[in-house]
């Protein structure tokens, strides 16, 4: 039996990119931009993943997000500025 992942709390700024660059799934969305983990493709868990939607929070602020990390993508259950 598979174990739930695990939540993690990431610290980083909120930025724009393109992501999956080249391949069918190429699109714009926001990133973290994170010391720890790098560049985080961020997503709010239960959204649409291909959807850019508006900035969980102003670009360029450093923020904490609370979710699931698979592996490049953070589906956060929460966001907060710092």
């Amino acid at each position: 039996m598979d174990k739930p992942p695990k939540t993690v709390r990431v610290r980083g700024r909120i930025a724009s990119a393109v992501v999956r660059r080249g391949t069918a799934s190429e699109h714009d969305t926001w990133v973290l931009e994170s010391e720890k983990h790098g560049r985080l493709i961020l997503k709010r868990l239960g959204g649409n993943p291909y959807e850019k939607g508006l900035a969980p929070a102003d670009p360029g602020c450093e923020v904490e997000a609370e979710g699931y990390l698979l592996g490049k993508e953070l589906r956060y259950t929460s966001l907060r500025r710092l």
